[in-house]
């Protein structure tokens, strides 16, 4: 069994261990066979330090995951607890969802998506083409050769419990990463892993994407100034007829030195 059947059958038999309550089952996709679990998580299942909890998490602070997806205050904290005023928004932090987790067992990352609820897309926060969006994949948070699926999971509840807050109180704890071009060009190197999560090299996948969207919407810009302002030079086209011009004028004087005889004399005495 080759490398990428081992990392697979590694969380399909750690994944039966720690989240029992996920069905299994499998689908072809792309070039290999995927395993899909579906099954319901409820990070926040107890009254006791949720406010403890969120503000470890708004402060990018270590939390404690117990098999099952429990999320709890992690016991060796030492941070000093703040109530913030979103807080006083999140009215059931105990909410539970419905997921869907894919995984083919190769330097691909796992996928998340949430079934249930059924929410539109623009009520969610940090999601890239369907998928949860849990962490940045250039910051090596998650390595095929190292992690399983159910380390994919901690990031997975982490998010959703970030998902919770957002929902009820519109605030997105902790650090964020941003999605456009600009700070992908900047953040990532060319040589670390794509914000895909496809497992490839920034510059070897969406690094020229990125470039190019980055230059066409500098160009529409400069078009919609260009139209908006009456005095605007059209330096291309003015450009085009200068080129058209030095084209053009080897072919006129062509044309006089070529002339015939009689009209040389006609000129001349003329």
């Amino acid at each position: 069994m080759n490398e990428r059947g081992l990392r697979l059958d590694t969380s399909i038999e750690e994944m039966r261990v720690y989240y029992p309550q996920f069905s299994l089952s499998g689908l072809p996709i792309g070039t290999g066979p995927v395993a899909v679990w579906r099954g319901c998580v409820q990070p926040i299942q107890t009254r006791s330090q949720v406010e403890c909890l969120l503000d470890d998490l708004s402060q990018d602070r270590p939390v404690e995951i117990l098999p099952g997806g429990r999320v709890e205050h992690f016991s060796g904290c030492c941070g000093n607890h703040v109530e913030h005023q979103w807080m006083e928004d999140v009215t059931n932090p105990h909410q539970v969802f419905k997921i869907e987790i894919q995984y083919g067992g190769d330097s691909r990352h796992p996928r998340a998506f949430v079934l249930q609820p059924d929410l539109p897309p623009s009520a969610w926060r940090h999601r890239l083409g369907g998928a949860i969006c849990a962490y940045a994949p250039w910051e090596k948070v998650w390595q095929w050769h190292k992690q399983t699926v159910v380390d994919f999971m901690d990031h997975v509840l982490i998010w959703l419990i970030k998902s919770i807050v957002w929902l009820q109180a519109h605030f997105w704890m902790g650090d964020e990463r941003q999605h456009h071009a600009e700070y992908l060009l900047r953040e990532i190197d060319p040589r670390a892993q794509c914000w895909c999560s496809s497992g490839k090299q920034y510059g070897n996948c969406h690094r020229l994407s990125d470039q190019w969207s980055i230059l066409l919407r500098e160009t529409e810009i400069s078009k919609v100034l260009d139209r908006r302002n009456p005095h605007a030079v059209d330096w291309p086209a003015i450009k085009s007829v200068r080129r058209s011009r030095r084209v053009v004028r080897p072919a006129q004087e062509k044309r006089r030195l070529s002339a015939s005889p009689s009209m040389a004399r006609n000129l001349i005495h003329a």
